[in-house]
């Protein structure tokens, strides 16, 4: 199955051994926003993750006039509609969640299997997401799809 996986780059190391798994069980990942890399005019190839730091700090104006911000939405969005099944690699205590969110919210409208690993906020709005308790748990539903 094709699986995109959202999450926050505090969590990349996490992610990484999680799509590692899921690739050597057959399963596809769409996009892999933890390893990207840019090609800065000036700079040479630079990671997302480094790229992320040093943007975060830019006024909004700013931020979303980047090249690479439009790249990645455009790979991200992608992403999420080639996907088969969203997973939700969230923090093992609840915390907030910005562009996973909105990743979230795409694969809910187009009425994706959505999971989560980890542990979310309480909101009414996370009630269709499906928790597993582990990448197995989550490697059992998949198999269960479709049944």
């Amino acid at each position: 199955m094709k699986i995109y996986i959202a999450s926050s780059f505090k969590l990349c190391e996490r992610v990484e051994a999680i799509s590692n798994i899921l690739e050597s069980e057959g399963h596809e990942i769409t996009v892999k926003w933890w390893n990207r890399t840019y090609l800065i005019k000036g700079e040479g190839e630079v990671s997302t993750q480094i790229l992320k730091i040093r943007n975060d700090l830019l006024p909004p104006d700013i931020f979303y006039s980047l090249p690479e911000c439009k790249l990645s939405y455009e790979s991200d969005f992608k992403g999420v509609k080639d996907a088969d099944v969203f997973l939700f690699v969230a923090d093992t205590k609840p915390r907030n969640y910005s562009g996973a969110n909105i990743e979230l919210g795409i694969a809910l409208s187009d009425n994706k299997p959505c999971y989560y690993l980890g542990r979310l906020p309480n909101s009414v709005l996370y009630y269709p997401v499906k928790r597993c308790r582990d990448i197995w748990e989550f490697l059992d539903r998949l198999d269960r799809i479709g049944d």
